[in-house]
Parts: structure tokens; C-alpha cells; sequence
């Protein structure tokens, strides 16, 4: 097979684990998007990553 399908994936926390997935998800053509209760984790996300990241209220 010559294609790959793009997953839309929704990480849950903003830490180095998350965001490494992240990374790794985005650098093969996945769409992703974290969600985290740390605003500065959020814009870490959405400004050195490349990715949504969405602030969770607890």
C-alpha cells in the first residue's frame, strides 16, 4: 500500500511524555491536539510543538 491515513489524535496532558507523542504523531502526518490544566504547558505546546492545545478546567 502506497498511502497512509492521518488520524486525528487528542492527547491527554501537556508533560514531557505527552508531548513527545505529540511530536512524534505531527513529524507522521497526524493531526493532534493536547489538553492540559497548565496554561503555560498549553502555550509551550501550541508554540514550540506546533500543535492544538487546549486549556482543561478542573
Amino acid at each position: 500500500m502506497g498511502y497512509a491515513i492521518a488520524m486525528y489524535v487528542l492527547i491527554g496532558g501537556a508533560g514531557i511524555l505527552g508531548l513527545r507523542l505529540a511530536h512524534n504523531l505531527m513529524e507522521t502526518g497526524h493531526l493532534v491536539a493536547v489538553v492540559d490544566t497548565d496554561p503555560i504547558a498549553c502555550q509551550y505546546a501550541r508554540e514550540k510543538i506546533g500543535v492544538m492545545a487546549l486549556r482543561a478546567v478542573r
